[in-house]
């Protein structure tokens, strides 16, 4: 069993802060006036939240880390939440890249037609 929460913690800090950053883009974000700035602030968010989850990973589920330094599950914790954001943000290029193909088999066949 110890050996398999080892396996789990590092993705299960990932998914925790991916998807609290998610519903704060999604909740909050867009009916704030700062939501520009906030957007500046995802990494730093993602990097705090890691900590948090981690420290509580630590205390609640001992077996979840192999270390028992508190500090090395702090740094393995932040690691994690930046992995999040750069997690989101392959998603975010993926999703982009899908969709300018699209248009750009579009945009070539509407222009085809007009010539024609």
């Amino acid at each position: 069993m110890t050996d398999y929460l080892n396996s789990v913690s590092i993705p299960v800090i990932v998914t925790v802060v991916y998807v609290i950053i998610d519903l704060v883009k999604t909740t909050i974000a867009p009916y704030t006036t700062l939501s520009a700035r906030l957007s500046h602030f995802y990494p730093l968010i993602a990097l705090a939240l890691g900590i948090v989850t981690a420290a509580v990973m630590y205390y609640a589920v001992p077996e979840s880390f192999t270390q028992t330094n508190l500090l090395v599950a702090l740094a393995i914790g932040a690691a994690s939440g930046l992995t999040a954001v750069g997690t989101n943000q392959v998603v975010k290029q993926l999703a982009k890249t899908t969709d300018d193909t699209a248009g750009a088999k579009g945009s070539s066949s509407d222009e085809d037609n007009a010539n024609v």
